[in-house]
């Protein structure tokens, strides 16, 4: 999987030559634009970093908090390539990585401008609400020059353990006909096993738009819920009286051992019985439809044990009226 990202401009006073700065790599998800030098490098285990998902001025519009390990790349590109032509490759990079850009703005301009005539997306949010927070070195510094050949981009990658989210910043001319390459990439590891609380289930569905459970159990071979799922359940009880404006898909997911038939029915069962239990807490039916689709949406490989067990799972899926 390939991931790219900038936001602003940021460089390292002491890495002003034509090599990589000490220390630096690129980062296993994506490579770097050919012919690019890191300027600047950091990486830490744990981060939270809000993401725009629009151009408003002064402030995003939208805004998603990633949170987990954070990598920090400022490139130099190559001399006398166009930023376009840069963000044009790690558009198709993301492309051909099966990401989803989630938000691109490209230029000073509106009506598709980063800036978008004094609204800032690149410079006033980047400045106010990611870099003072971002790190505490005085050899650092924005460059905010606010061309008109900016570029921005937000993408991301759906994975079995986690969710990786880039960010992908072009500002031209950063270094007499070097354009700045800014990468920010945050991988947020997923909840698997274990109870996820009704607080975790909203911010994960506001997210993404669905969420995974993995500690509600069956008995083997049989749409049998198990008191062990009780807590599991009740959390999921709690989340929906909570946010009674919320309606849900319950859908059930097996590996691909057995007989497709079987597992066809078997999930829809399953998926039914987690209606049942929900609707039996006081949760309207009305909110809820079940739904089986056994081996048909796998996150992992069903080659391995590891990999089913991740497949065998129940999604809540946010309905959209």
């Amino acid at each position: 999987m390939k991931s790219i990202s900038i936001l602003f401009f940021v460089l390292c006073s002491v890495s002003l030559f034509a090599q990589d700065v000490s220390g630096s790599k690129d980062h296993e998800i994506i490579s770097r634009y050919p012919g690019s030098e890191i300027r600047f490098y950091y990486q830490q285990d744990y981060a939270e970093l809000k993401l725009p998902t629009a151009v408003k001025e002064s402030v995003p519009a939208e805004v998603l908090t990633a949170k987990g390990k954070h990598t920090s790349i400022l490139y130099a590109g190559p001399k006398d390539v166009s930023p376009i032509q840069i963000f044009r490759n790690y558009e198709e990079a993301i492309k051909q990585a099966n990401g989803n850009v989630l938000f691109s703005c490209e230029g000073k301009y509106a009506p598709n401008g980063c800036d978008d005539y004094k609204k800032y997306y690149s410079l006033s949010f980047f400045n106010e609400n990611y870099y003072k927070n971002r790190y505490n070195n005085t050899d650092q510094y924005i460059l905010m020059n606010g061309s008109d050949d900016q570029a921005f981009l937000l993408a991301v990658f759906e994975e079995a353990e986690k969710t990786t989210y880039v960010e992908i910043g072009i500002d031209g001319d950063s270094w007499n006909g070097q354009a700045g390459i800014q990468v920010e990439i945050i991988e947020e590891k997923k909840m698997v096993g274990g109870l996820i609380t009704a607080k975790a289930m909203k911010e994960g569905i506001d997210k993404n738009g669905k969420i995974a459970l993995y500690d509600i159990h069956f008995d083997t071979g049989k749409a049998t819920l198990k008191p062990t799922s009780n807590k599991q359940l009740d959390a999921v009880v709690e989340y929906l009286k909570n946010n009674a404006d919320v309606s849900i898909y319950v859908v059930g997911h097996t590996d691909d051992t057995g007989q497709l038939s079987l597992n066809v029915d078997l999930s829809e069962k399953r998926a039914k019985a987690v209606k049942d239990y929900l609707v039996s807490k006081g949760i309207s039916a009305s909110r809820i439809v079940a739904k089986g689709v056994a081996s048909f949406a796998p996150v992992s490989t069903n080659e391995t044990e590891g990999g089913r067990k991740l497949n065998r799972r129940v999604e809540l899926v946010k309905q959209l009226k």
